[in-house]
């Protein structure tokens, strides 16, 4: 190597060290307002209409079929009954069902409404992850470059790499603007939810930590979801009405009426489990598959950071570069880059995880929320609290 190009070489490395950061920034603040998983859960409650809607139509039956009990006594007691006195009773039974399912559909609601937030706030945790690592890519495309046009002013990289660069750069920045349309999307679903003003934007304060999902036998759960499945709770309280009417005395009832509609709701009924099962069962795989890849998450996580941290002692050392003239996975730059991939890939396949939790559970009669699946909750904040003081705690 020439002597010239020997200081050319020293000048575009010593230009590298001037240019390089401590450490690669991972995302830009959006200065949102914080927001746990806990206030979002919250403010969906005070908000949600559909929710408020159930619980009106909880009051509105409870009053029904108070009243319809108040009619029923006061037929006289006489040894038998009239129509007009099984009219009355018919409406009592049938007040009975619609205060039963209107309480029922108040929970499938709270439930359901429990499953969208998540649904909502681990899409948005996604998308913004995704959106941090594509602002972290195009930093680091933009420094790569920078590095490639000092490199070509002094012969080491030619007008082709450079352009190679340029467009490389080019379409990173579009890549950028794409998945900022999609994060803006994600939290528009999730404003709508909460009941938020336009132009509001989250800082989303919880992570999900959930490894595994303890559930028991697919078959077990299938005969859970038979009886507690939410899909199933429109058409269960519509033939459990038929059901009933078998039994009244109905005025001007046109013969074999009331069979077809008994047949034709238990047609409906069979249907809705039917459709229950196969969406419990691909869940049930699905939640077993996420599970494997969460765990092959962390091992790729835990091995590309002791990566970034054989090669920080190596750039500490000065045996590795910051950046390279062309990009190699033994520069510093470009582990930090792959340890902070390692790293949302795992959150996001865990979000994937606390998502399909909230959906199995709502379809199988449990609980769809638990703090202990998540960081940045008061009940983790207290749990902490109470280790820091020497007590004892458990989010189980």
């Amino acid at each position: 190597m020439s002597k010239m190009r020997i200081i050319a070489v020293t000048m575009v490395f010593s230009i590298f060290s001037l240019m390089a950061a401590p450490a690669l920034a991972l995302a830009e603040s959006d200065g949102g307002e914080p927001l746990n998983i806990e206030a979002a859960l919250e403010l969906a409650a005070k908000s949600n209409p559909g929710y408020r809607q159930a619980s009106l139509q909880v009051e509105k039956t409870e009053l029904i079929r108070d009243k319809a009990a108040q009619a029923v006594g006061g037929i006289p007691e006489r040894g038998w009954v009239d129509l007009d006195s099984q009219q009355v009773i018919n409406s009592y039974q049938q007040a009975v069902i619609g205060y039963d399912a209107a309480r029922k559909a108040l929970e499938a609601q709270k439930n359901t409404l429990t499953k969208d937030v998540i649904s909502a706030y681990t899409a948005c945790l996604r998308e913004y992850n995704n959106l941090a690592y594509a602002r972290i890519n195009l930093e680091n495309n933009r420094r790569q470059l920078q590095i490639s046009g000092i490199a070509r002013t002094v012969g080491l990289v030619g007008d082709y790499e450079f352009d190679k660069a340029d467009t490389g750069l080019k379409q990173v920045q579009e890549g950028v603007k794409a998945q900022e349309a999609v994060y803006e999307s994600a939290v528009a679903s999730l404003r709508a939810l909460l009941g938020k003003e336009d132009g509001w934007i989250p800082e989303l304060s919880s992570r999900p930590v959930i490894e595994v999902y303890p559930r028991q036998s697919l078959a077990t759960e299938l005969g859970r979801a038979a009886n507690e499945s939410i899909l199933l709770l429109e058409t269960k309280s519509n033939y459990e009405i038929e059901e009933s009417k078998q039994h009244w005395l109905l005025p001007n009832q046109i013969s074999g009426v009331k069979d077809i509609d008994l047949e034709l709701s238990s047609i409906a009924y069979e249907q809705a489990r039917r459709d229950s099962k196969a969406t419990v069962e691909s869940l049930y795989l699905a939640i077993d598959a996420l599970e494997a890849q969460v765990e092959a998450a962390q091992k790729s996580y835990k091995m590309a950071a002791k990566d970034l941290e054989v090669i920080q002692l190596k750039y500490e050392l000065g045996m590795a570069a910051e950046y390279e003239l062309q990009p190699s996975g033994s520069s510093l730059a470009s582990a930090r880059v792959a340890c902070e991939k390692a790293r949302i890939d795992l959150e996001n396949l865990q979000s994937q995880l606390a998502e399909n939790k909230a959906k199995f559970a709502v379809l199988t009669g449990k609980e769809a929320y638990n703090a202990a699946d998540w960081t940045g909750t008061e009940a983790n904040a207290a749990a902490a609290e109470k280790q820091g003081d020497g007590s004892s705690a458990s989010l189980n």
